[in-house]
């Protein structure tokens, strides 16, 4: 199980536990981390996915990060050339792979995966689908399997609401959407 929690010392950061003994992720009492977002995600091997903000000397803005105990890695920052802000949590799969919601420095927001380096663009704000444009996306903790698949919510300009799910080619940024699963949930008019 993935947590983050408060230590009795005022330091807080996301934490590993099974029912004994706990594993230190992160901490916002050093040099990087200033707050974390609850919860975390956790793969089979124990590594955590997970949103901080960090301190101005690290950089200042958010980030989504991983980690397992040791150091941490840098998923994605807001101080880089793409993206301005993170959204809700990042999800983990047991191949270590990333994905997360993004804020755009261009505007608008998008579905990202990503192992440390650069990240890939699965959908975002503007993109067709279903014979419309999406509007708006949603996306959190659990929203990606060891398949590689990620389900999302949208909304299309043209009204429309749902849940999608998407396979990303592993060779590019383009993506299959799972047919059969979307029938389910593809149209529901507000």
């Amino acid at each position: 199980m993935a947590f983050v929690a408060s230590t009795v010392q005022s330091s807080s950061g996301p934490y590993t536990g099974t029912g004994g003994a706990t594993t230190t992720i992160a901490l916002n009492s050093g040099p990087t981390f200033n707050t974390f977002n609850n919860p975390s995600s956790i793969n089979a091997s124990g590594t955590v996915a997970f949103w901080a903000t960090l301190r101005a000397g690290a950089g200042g803005g958010d980030g989504i990060f991983t980690g397992a105990g040791g150091a941490t890695t840098a998923v994605a920052l807001s101080s880089g050339p793409t993206f301005s802000a993170f959204r809700n949590s990042p999800s983990i799969n047991t191949a270590g792979t990333v994905a997360f919601l993004a804020n755009l420095d261009a505007g608008g927001s998008g579905i990202y995966i990503g192992d440390g380096g650069a990240g890939t663009r699965v959908i975002g704000t503007g993109d067709a689908l279903f014979g419309s444009t999406v509007s708006s996306l949603g996306f959190g903790y659990g929203g990606l399997n060891d398949v590689g698949q990620l389900s999302f919510l949208y909304t299309l300009a043209d009204g429309t609401t749902g849940i999608a799910v998407a396979t990303p080619e592993p060779t590019s940024a383009a993506l299959l959407l799972g047919g059969s699963a979307l029938l389910v949930a593809r149209r529901r008019r507000g």
